[in-house]
């Protein structure tokens, strides 16, 4: 009910490719004195005036279905629940006028370090982002950022969900999950979210606020992956992984270029495996096909190990 009331247009996103599922997608959503996006750059600490400089933010709910994986050590990856229903979150910042769009968007799985969402790759990268004239895409990653949502804004943020799709009662539904996880949900969902929402963003539907407007025709002529710390860890997970799979179903990959700064290896499949550890082959990033720019900070360089 809540929606229906507040959201002014509501769209079936077409498919990029018949091997990516299809999302639905409402938005933008409406922005008031008494409601507006987690994270909004105008409610930051140090607020932000984005129309300053020619550019428009968005918040859209982004719908669809997701497989859980498994990753074996041998192997690639296999779906291990399929067609889990989930919805996320994705704020978008870019030109206002589509003549200034340079065609690259930036795509951002949101940093959840803090248990909420962390615009990492906007706050070190906007002034290159803005002089270029590029768009950037976060997307919410975790469960955990919808909790913090839920609670900065329980009618605006309702219809989030990225429910487990395993109940309580069924064994694969483990016991033991991280601090920041629970039985609940289900963090292995973000695999097929990313692929989604980059597929969507790629697209040509209307729904997708960097089409402009135009009917059937992409602007996005290349796609990039940003991740710092833990989502620099997802993109490694995602390379590694997640990418084989987008270059056999679409014949290219759907990221153009990823640039990953201080990860410290690869997160878990999914919330109930284990992270592979050192010296384990599917840490290594070979053979990927696209630019991987792998950034790593003073703190990593300088550390002596005992």
């Amino acid at each position: 009910i809540v929606m229906c009331c507040l959201v002014p247009h509501l769209a079936m996103a077409q498919r990029a490719d018949p091997a990516v599922p299809p999302v639905r997608v409402v938005g933008p959503l409406p922005v008031s004195a008494d409601t507006y996006p987690f994270g909004a750059a105008n409610h930051t600490r140090v607020p932000e005036d984005l129309k300053e400089v020619g550019y428009v933010e968005e918040e859209f709910f982004v719908s669809g279905v997701a497989n859980v994986y498994d990753w074996p050590a041998d192997g690639p990856v296999r779906v291990r629940t399929a067609n889990a229903p989930y919805t996320t979150r994705v704020l978008i910042r870019r030109p206002a006028d589509r003549a200034r769009f340079s065609g690259n968007a930036i795509l951002e799985p949101l940093n959840p370090s803090n248990r909420f969402d962390l615009n990492i790759g906007w706050a070190i990268s906007h002034a290159q982002v803005v002089r270029n004239g590029d768009a950037w895409v976060g997307v919410t990653s975790k469960p955990i950022s919808v909790a913090a949502m839920k609670a900065f804004d329980p009618a605006r943020y309702a219809p989030l969900s990225w429910a487990n799709p395993l109940p309580e009662s069924d064994p694969q539904n483990c016991t033991m999950v991280a601090g920041d996880s629970t039985r609940a949900t289900e963090n292995g969902l973000i695999w097929d979210v990313l692929r989604q929402v980059g597929a969507w963003i790629k697209g040509r539907d209307s729904s997708n606020p960097l089409a402009y407007g135009r009917s059937n025709q992409a602007s996005v002529q290349r796609l990039y992956a940003w991740g710092y710390s833990q989502s620099g860890n997802f993109l490694v997970t995602y390379l590694n992984a997640i990418h084989p799979l987008d270059v056999r179903a679409l014949g290219n990959p759907l990221f153009d270029a990823y640039f990953i700064a201080v990860p410290s290896g690869l997160t878990a499949i999914h919330q109930c495996a284990q992270a592979p550890a050192p010296g384990d082959p599917r840490r290594p990033i070979a053979n990927a096909g696209v630019p991987v720019m792998r950034l790593v900070t003073l703190s990593e360089y300088l550390r002596v190990e005992k």
